[in-house]
């Protein structure tokens, strides 16, 4: 499992107003390999959206079984062979904007919708 972090950091402006922080945890999960419940936990602790490449139907059965559904119950997966797919988890409700097709694979483009409970913050990432 690889995590990536920018090698910047821009801070806050003086003055942000109504806001809500979304935690994003963005994984590349090798090919499927990664150890289900320590990146469970992980996310569990740790984000509030998750994103993974190279997801495998066999990852997310293992990701399932270790309890991801629990805390992240919407998703829009599109699990492929090897090194093919791609899903994203969140604890908001997510909408799908398009399954376009780049170089004859099928890649899904997804909207995060939410409306972030006990914030009174509605939050859309395009």
């Amino acid at each position: 499992m690889a995590v990536q972090v920018s090698w910047y950091y821009v801070g806050r402006p003086p003055e942000v107003g109504q806001h809500a922080e979304i935690r994003v945890l963005a994984a590349n999960i090798n090919r499927g390999q990664a150890e289900a419940t320590a990146f469970v936990a992980l996310a569990e602790n740790n984000a509030d959206v998750i994103t993974v490449v190279e997801l495998t139907a066999e990852a997310v059965e293992r990701f399932r079984g270790a309890g991801i559904d629990t805390v992240f119950r919407h998703a829009h997966l599109t699990p492929g062979p090897d090194a093919g797919g791609i899903g994203i988890w969140s604890r908001y409700p997510l909408r799908v904007l398009s399954a376009p097709r780049h170089r004859g694979v099928l890649m899904r483009l997804f909207e995060p919708k939410w409306a972030v409970p006990d914030q009174g913050v509605g939050v859309s990432l395009t």
